[in-house]
């Protein structure tokens, strides 16, 4: 039933208008929402993914914000939550054993609030198209600086991260 639901939620939540309450249910709601909690900290949750698509290990964290975008999460009014995010990032990392973290943005980005996407399974990187950084913070706090940064968005892209040590900024 729950999985059910979760896939109805999912599918709901990816149309346009549903940005707005998305953000809204995981900002006011976040134990109503149709996911399983696997931890939590002041500013973020993390879930099981309920669709997951690739990986034995798919989940999402999510800050219990309401924050459109990773720029919206770049900005200097978000810095505690933004530090606390990925620091619970880390914590569901390591606890599950997820290898590659990814956070999409424009068209890639599937629902209307910033999430992370964990997984075990290594996720491409296309070399020729990134930027190294050396943490997420300094990958998202970056993305202003990027002189392409608004054409990349039209089309998508991605930060990536796999294994430890450099996120990767991907067109």
């Amino acid at each position: 039933m729950l999985s059910r639901l979760g896939k109805q939620g999912f599918r709901l939540a990816q149309t346009s208008p549903a940005g707005f309450l998305v953000r809204s249910c995981f900002t006011l709601f976040p134990r109503l929402l149709p996911l399983r909690s696997v931890g939590h900290s002041v500013s973020a949750g993390a879930y099981r993914h309920p669709v997951p698509s690739y990986g034995s290990v798919h989940f999402l964290v999510v800050p219990h914000r309401p924050i459109r975008d990773v720029f919206h999460l770049a900005h200097p009014e978000n810095g505690t939550v933004r530090t606390d995010f990925l620091c619970l990032a880390e914590r569901t990392q390591e606890a599950f054993g997820a290898r590659s973290s990814v956070i999409n943005c424009g068209p890639r980005q599937d629902v209307g609030q910033v999430h992370m996407h964990l997984t075990d399974e290594p996720l491409p990187i296309d070399e020729t198209h990134s930027l190294q950084y050396q943490s997420w913070e300094q990958a998202v706090v970056s993305l202003s600086g990027v002189a392409d940064v608004s054409e990349r968005l039209k089309e998508g892209f991605s930060l990536v991260q796999n294994g430890v040590g450099s996120a990767v900024f991907l067109s």
